[in-house]
């Protein structure tokens, strides 16, 4: 086993997947073999309102005013949106395990190939970017000859990888903070306009379940709740909380039972718990 495997597995750890449990008996090859590797794929720029070539010149612009000719980022949601860059990897959350060094000419993506997409590939070269592998991030950065003064943040980047920096002579680190999280803090009219159709789809849906909810409500026996006059749902529930957590170790099976037989089995459970 190799430092570079083992770096860069733990570096996937320090990606903020969590999940994976450390053990003495298997080797750094197979800790790397098990991380995520969900197929990653381009948001189109009619949803991003940029393309990842437009953002980058963006980016390009930031650091020369920050004093600084290159990045490595290593933020996986500012990669994420610096890129327009999505997959799975994370339980709920749209990103790629990847990293992305940023000069004046040239963005190279340090991602398992293998898992891009043929059109996120293409759409990625076209706007400029060119794909290396994962786990030669540390090669790569030490190999680096071309003078730069580059941004890297020491809370966002990889130890191991901001250590490769910081020992290359080529390189002048600067430790400062990502210019791409405000960044992408400001929305385009293209995310905006996505932003409140999105609230609108949410609004609809939720009006739905209200309807539904009250129209439920209006029967006990079809799963609903007797209000006192003038009480509102909400009142109810503030009412009910301390009871629920009190009592919400109790379990009753359902099976077999009609409403009525169902709310004696909750009484029986309080009282036996008492």
């Amino acid at each position: 086993m190799n430092t570079l495997t083992l770096q860069a597995t733990f570096c996937g750890l320090q990606h903020g997947l969590g999940k994976l449990a450390f053990r003495a008996d298997k080797t750094a090859a197979d800790l790397l073999a098990a991380l995520p590797d969900t197929p990653a794929w381009i948001l189109p720029e009619e949803y991003a309102g940029f393309s990842p070539a437009q953002k980058l010149e963006q980016l390009r612009g930031r650091l020369r005013e920050l004093g600084c000719t290159a990045q490595f980022v290593g933020k996986l949601d500012n990669l994420a949106w610096l890129l327009n860059l999505r997959a799975m990897d994370i339980e709920c959350t749209p990103y790629a395990m990847a990293y992305c060094y940023v000069t004046p000419d040239r963005a190279v993506l340090f991602i398992h190939t293998a898992r891009v997409t043929p059109e996120a590939k293409a759409e990625l070269e076209a706007n400029g970017v060119t794909l290396a592998e994962y786990d030669s991030v540390l090669d790569f950065m030490a190999a680096e000859t071309e003078p730069q003064t580059v941004l890297a943040e020491s809370a966002t980047v990889n130890y191991a990888v901001y250590q490769v920096l910081e020992n290359n002579a080529a390189l002048t680190v600067k430790d400062l903070a990502d210019p791409l999280l405000p960044m992408k803090g400001v929305k385009n009219e293209v995310e905006l306009t996505h932003d409140k159709e999105a609230h609108l789809r949410d609004a609809v849906a939720m009006v739905r379940f209200q309807i539904e909810l009250e129209k439920r409500l209006e029967d006990i026996k079809g799963r609903g709740v007797v209000l006192r006059d003038g009480q509102t749902l909400y009142d109810l529930y503030l009412e009910r909380t301390p009871l629920y957590e009190k009592y919400a170790d109790i379990r009753i099976s359902e099976t077999g039972l009609d409403i009525e037989q169902t709310v004696e089995q909750i009484v029986d459970g309080i009282t036996n718990l008492h």
